[in-house]
């Protein structure tokens, strides 16, 4: 094993303030596995928004009417499906083709909307707030000007979007587009099949995608930002640390202001920075510039093709050259 993978996999075995060690070592990652890792470092706004959602059945029209709407909205904050009857349903006196179908006017196709222009269509539909909008199938919006389309999406927050089935937004202005999206925190957006950004203002955008940290921003197909201001660009890029940063096809970045540029980079340590395709730098402040270029050891530096430097504050300069 060359230290280039082993700096990869002692990295991914410290990763446990986020909850990912088993996704992450796991040879083929689920996805749901990963979104259901990050929901769960997000105890303050899921407990808030579960609070709130209580607080507001106890004491509305909802919470003391039918005891199935009130399990669809419970379902719809959970994220799971209610068991519930056949929810087509036909406009006008037309009789569905199928036997056990409804009519707008049967209980079956129930939607609530609460507040002024509020607008809920879909089986089990709930919008509340002042122009709140919930489209499909029990589709849950609160707060003002939120919108949920899809089933089973839920948009919690004044202007919160979720768009996709099984879409979540919690927060204000947050966003979640894509089926199974994720978006949870102020101004949070979530962009693709299951991306997840976790933390106000982290931004994920790709299938798989996974932001998680203040500001923290992946890019590109199962990219992957930790920590604030951390930015993942790139398939499978990955960005480990306050403000590291991950440029590239599979590039690496564990540490604070750890910085690999190139597709195959690998910067490991805080501070260090590797820059061009399959370039290494491994150590606090270490550096290596140019394609295949290797640094190993605190403070190392490489520069030029296949530059190699190997130990602490070592040193090699030009292409080819060995220190």
């Amino acid at each position: 094993m060359s230290i280039k993978q082993k700096g990869a996999l002692t990295m991914k075995r410290s990763i446990g303030n986020i909850g990912l060690e088993g996704w992450l070592m796991s040879p083929n990652p689920s996805s749901a596995c990963v979104v259901h890792a990050v929901r769960d470092t997000a105890p303050r706004h899921e407990r808030s928004w579960r609070e709130q959602r209580g607080g507001w059945l106890a004491g509305s029209a909802i919470g003391a009417g039918s005891g199935w709407v009130s399990a669809a909205v419970v379902a719809a904050a959970l994220g799971a499906t209610p068991a519930l009857a056949d929810n087509s349903c036909n406009s006008g006196n037309v009789p569905n083709p199928n036997p056990n179908g409804n009519l707008l006017s049967s209980p079956n196709c129930r939607a609530t909307a609460i507040g002024p222009n509020a607008t809920a269509v879909g089986f089990g539909a709930i919008a509340n707030g002042d122009h709140a909008s919930a489209f499909g199938s029990a589709s849950f919006a609160n707060g003002q000007v939120a919108t949920a389309t899809g089933e089973n999406s839920v948009a919690n927050g004044e202007q919160a979007t979720a768009t996709g089935a099984d879409s979540k937004a919690n927060g204000e202005f947050a966003t979640a587009m894509g089926v199974r999206s994720f978006a949870n925190g102020s101004a949070a957006t979530a962009t693709g099949q299951q991306s997840v950004a976790n933390g106000d203002f982290a931004t994920a955008t790709g299938q798989a995608s996974i932001a998680n940290g203040t500001a923290a921003t992946a890019t590109g197909v199962s990219s992957f930002a930790n920590g604030g201001f951390a930015t993942a660009t790139g398939v499978r890029s990955f960005a480990n640390g306050v403000d590291a940063t991950a440029t590239g096809q599979q590039s690496f970045a564990n540490g604070g202001f750890a910085t690999a540029t190139g597709m195959l980079s690998f910067a490991n340590g805080e501070g260090a920075t590797a820059t061009g395709v399959n370039s290494v730098a491994n150590g606090a402040g270490a550096t290596a510039m140019g394609v295949n270029s290797y640094a190993n050891g605190a403070q190392a530096t490489a520069t030029g093709v296949n530059s190699f430097a190997n130990g602490a504050a070592a040193t090699a300069m030009g292409e080819g050259v060995l220190s």
